[in-house]
């Protein structure tokens, strides 16, 4: 497979974005973009500012990043490249807080860096966003590192919390490091989404993977191969058929 760089592959999109990264955010900054969003850092890209206010916290986010939506990611590269719309399907470095939103979005060979939070703020991974049992949306971490960035100390770090009610995020053949709290997984709201999310993990390594202590709500799964297959890029996205043209590599599950 050929190595790839702030490698982004897209559909299409002609909606420029603006905006900083590192920046503490209220609501009132969001500049008309709503909540329902993804919150991720890479490298090359122009960021939008997304805001996704934490019940008992500040209302602040604590990051900035690339926002797309359930109806398509919209985002835009650096002038050397287009904006870039629809599925997503990122190979890069990550320093983050936490991915949110509801798009269909697969990060595959990605250094995934979770940052401290906010004061009073525990820090999920991702907070996967889907409204609808029929949507075709959800977050897949396939292949990727989750280590600590130097900042986080001993802040509880969990893969995610349900921010909707058929919140959907997997996590395939990663390596999690031991700041992965052995509950692997974080409520939200008391049982809020618990029945209905759709979380899980298939074929993981290192000392943040150990599922036996694992939640064990009704929606958290060890997956199969086969169901791990769903999530990745040639299924979850149809990447096969728009792909190859980019020049992007994508993977398999093993």
């Amino acid at each position: 497979m050929m190595d790839a760089e702030n490698q982004v592959s897209r559909r299409v999109s002609q909606t420029p974005l603006l905006g900083g990264e590192n920046l503490e955010l209220h609501p009132s900054d969001s500049s008309g973009v709503t909540p329902e969003k993804m919150e991720i850092q890479i490298p090359n890209l122009i960021k939008t500012p997304s805001v996704a206010p934490i019940p008992g916290g500040s209302g602040l986010t604590s990051r900035v990043g690339i926002t797309p939506s359930r109806d398509g990611p919209s985002f835009g590269r650096t002038p050397k490249g287009p904006p870039i719309r629809d599925e997503l399907h990122i190979n890069d470095n990550m320093d983050m807080n936490f991915i949110l939103g509801n798009a269909a979005v697969v990060l595959q060979n990605c250094n995934i860096y979770p940052r401290l939070p906010l004061q009073g703020q525990f820090d999920p991974i991702t907070a996967q966003g889907r409204t609808d049992i029929n949507q075709n949306t959800g977050t897949s971490i396939q292949n990727c590192t989750i280590t600590a960035a130097e900042d986080l100390a001993t802040t509880k770090t969990y893969l995610g919390r349900p921010w909707k009610e058929y919140s959907r995020v997997v996590v395939i053949e990663s390596f999690l490091d031991s700041l992965i709290d052995p509950a692997g997984w974080s409520i939200w709201d008391g049982d809020f989404a618990l029945n209905t999310l759709y979380y899980g993990e298939y074929n993981n390594r290192g000392p943040g993977s150990d599922t036996s202590k694992r939640v064990t709500w009704p929606g958290y799964h060890v997956i199969n191969s086969t169901d791990a297959g769903n999530f990745t890029v040639s299924n979850f996205l149809g990447g096969d058929s728009w792909l190859p043209k980019t020049g992007v590599p994508w993977i398999t599950v093993e």
